[in-house]
């Protein structure tokens, strides 16, 4: 339940070109797959890999291109600069972690580009 309540929010920043990313469990990112063009889950952990069949339009990897993704999510705590690499001007990192913003918002990196953060509970 929390999962599809998680994904239902997540839904009204997809659009059919949208590069979503999903660092933890993979849970919405493998919903997100019927929905957007192409998506990574990154930090999954083994258990989890082992016993899941990714859509064609998803990749379980730990490198992401820079640059490519409009939106991406955690639930626990990720790498933030890995996450702001990936992100394309503009795009969206949202996290359930109020830490992992915190941390987002402290890192400075000297080739800025303007994100946009947004917790969610």
């Amino acid at each position: 339940m929390l999962v599809e309540r998680r994904f239902n929010f997540l839904r009204r920043f997809f659009t059919p070109t949208t590069v979503f990313m999903e660092a933890g469990f993979c849970e919405i990112a493998l919903r997100a797959a019927s929905w957007v063009d192409r998506v990574y889950a990154i930090d999954v952990p083994a258990s989890i890999v082992r016993n899941i069949v990714p859509p064609i339009n998803m990749r379980l990897e730990h490198a992401v291109p820079d640059n490519s993704v409009h939106v991406a999510y955690s639930e626990h705590e990720c790498d933030v600069e890995r996450v702001y690499r990936a992100l394309v001007p503009g795009g969206m990192f949202l996290s359930t972690r109020p830490i992992s913003l915190k941390l987002f918002q402290n890192v400075y990196f000297p080739w800025f580009k303007p994100v946009r953060v947004v917790a969610y509970k």
